[in-house]
């Protein structure tokens, strides 16, 4: 019994430390470094890496499109006609614009990631509402490995926050990472015009 609770406690001790270094210590500096940071350098390179393997495994059923065909004026139909299009074709249009200035450093990344996020969106039908977008974030957090607070914090903030920003102020953010940065620093960050 005893052998037991200081195997539990060493392992929490561990995973407490883990999360100390795996998101504050790297959430800090990334603040602190901010305004030293090419855009070209992502928020977490494994995080760019996990996206671009999951493309890899998938990127057959996307075609990316300089053509924004998303209608904020009817979410509801935008996603029907997304599920119809990919239930007909197999296929999945991923916009190819406004992905720079973004968390991972790659235009290219972006496009990555907006097909995970958007495959997301179709494979679950969560809509584009903030509900559905919040689920849509919480699903993909869940397929990250579990100890990655840091990663999962950046998904929450560049959709969740974004889109609570949009809300707010019927805009998009231009500088979507100077956005999250500030965000990181103080989520009351959502309430101030970018």
């Amino acid at each position: 019994m005893k052998k037991n609770f200081q195997q539990e406690f060493l392992h929490s001790l561990n995973d407490s430390y883990d999360f100390y270094l795996n998101y504050k210590v790297k959430r800090e500096e990334l603040i602190a470094n901010f305004s030293r940071l090419e855009n070209s350098v992502p928020f977490s390179e494994r995080l760019n890496r996990w996206i671009e393997n999951w493309y890899e495994q998938h990127k057959d059923i996307f075609v990316f499109t300089d053509t924004d065909d998303f209608d904020s004026n009817d979410i509801k139909g935008t996603l029907q006609r997304y599920i119809e299009h990919f239930k007909a074709t197999g296929k999945i249009k991923i916009w190819t614009g406004s992905s720079e200035n973004t968390i991972f450093g790659s235009e290219r990344i972006n496009h990555f990631y907006r097909a995970w996020h958007d495959h997301t969106h179709i494979i679950f039908g969560s809509g584009f509402t903030l509900a559905g977008e919040t689920i849509t974030a919480e699903i993909q957090c869940s397929m990250l490995p579990i100890e990655w607070f840091f990663e999962k914090r950046l998904i929450m903030a560049d959709i969740v926050a974004q889109n609570l920003h949009y809300i707010f102020h019927k805009n998009y953010v231009k500088d979507q990472r100077k956005f999250i940065v500030d965000y990181l620093k103080d989520p009351k960050t959502i309430f101030i015009k970018k």
